[in-house]
C-alpha cells in the first residue's frame, strides 16, 4: 500500500512497552513481565532498569515522560504503594506515568478507525485491544461459569491498609489521599475502555495475563504489517 507510510503504524504496531510499577514490592513480577515480552514476542522495554542509573535525578521525570510517549503500549503493575513523589508534584511517579499513557493513547482508537478505512480493513477494529494493561495485585476470582470477576480487590486493599497503618498519622493521611486519587484514575480509565484490567496473586497468573494481552497486541500488529505489504 504505497500511500501508507510505516510511521503511520506507530504506536499501532507494538515494538516497545513501558512497564510502570513500584520496584521495592513488585520487582520480581516486573522482571517476569519483561522476560515474557522479550522472549516470546521480541518486544523491547521502553525504559529498562539498566538505563535508570544513567539518568540524572533532576531529569528522571522528563525522561520517564519521554519514554512513555515513545512506547507503543503501557503495562501498569498496581500494588499497595503509589511510588515516589517528585519534588514540585502532588502525584507519584507511577501516577504521572499513567496520566502520560492515557494522554499518549487517547486518540489511538480513532487513528485505527481511520487506518481501517484507508486499508479497507474493518476487521482491524475487532482485533484491537487497548494499549494500556492494568494488572492489580490481588486475588483472582472466577465465577462458576468460568468467566473472570474483577469487581472486588480485597487482597490489594488489605495490603494498602496494612501499609498505611505503619505510617505516622500525617504521612498516612497524605499517602492515603495520593493512593486514592491514583486508584480512582486507574479505574476510571478501565471504565471508559482506555485500559484493560486483571488481577494477579502469584507470578504464574501475572504471566498468563501478560502473555494473553501480548498475544492480542501481536496478532493486531501482524495483521497491520500484512496489510502494509499487500
Amino acid at each position: 500500500m504505497e500511500d501508507l507510510k510505516r510511521e503511520d503504524l506507530s504506536p499501532i504496531v507494538v515494538n516497545s512497552v513501558f512497564i510502570s510499577s513500584t520496584v521495592r514490592d513488585l520487582h520480581a513480577f516486573r522482571q517476569f513481565a519483561v522476560w515474557i515480552e522479550q522472549s516470546r514476542f521480541g518486544v523491547k522495554e521502553s525504559f529498562p532498569e539498566a538505563d535508570w542509573s544513567s539518568v540524572a535525578p533532576e531529569e528522571i521525570v522528563a525522561e520517564c515522560r519521554r519514554r512513555v510517549l515513545f512506547a507503543d503500549a503501557f503495562v501498569l503493575l498496581l500494588g499497595p504503594w503509589a511510588g515516589w513523589t517528585p519534588p514540585g508534584y502532588t502525584e507519584s511517579i507511577t501516577h504521572l506515568e499513567f496520566q502520560w499513557a492515557r494522554s499518549h493513547f487517547a486518540t489511538l482508537h480513532q487513528r485505527i478507525e481511520k487506518l481501517a478505512e484507508k486499508m479497507n480493513a474493518r476487521h482491524l477494529l475487532g482485533l484491537y485491544s487497548p494499549r494500556i494493561l492494568v494488572l492489580a495485585r490481588g486475588r483472582h476470582y472466577q465465577r462458576s461459569d468460568g468467566t473472570d470477576d474483577f469487581e472486588d480487590l480485597p487482597s490489594l486493599q488489605k495490603e494498602v491498609d496494612q501499609t498505611l497503618a505503619k505510617l505516622p498519622k500525617m504521612e498516612r493521611e497524605k499517602t492515603g489521599a495520593t493512593l486514592k486519587r491514583f486508584h480512582q484514575e486507574v479505574f476510571e480509565a478501565v471504565g471508559t475502555h482506555e485500559a484493560t484490567f486483571s488481577t494477579f496473586d502469584f507470578t504464574a497468573r501475572l504471566g498468563v495475563e501478560v502473555l494473553n494481552t501480548m498475544q492480542r497486541w501481536h496478532e493486531f500488529s501482524a495483521e497491520c504489517l500484512r496489510l502494509l505489504v499487500t
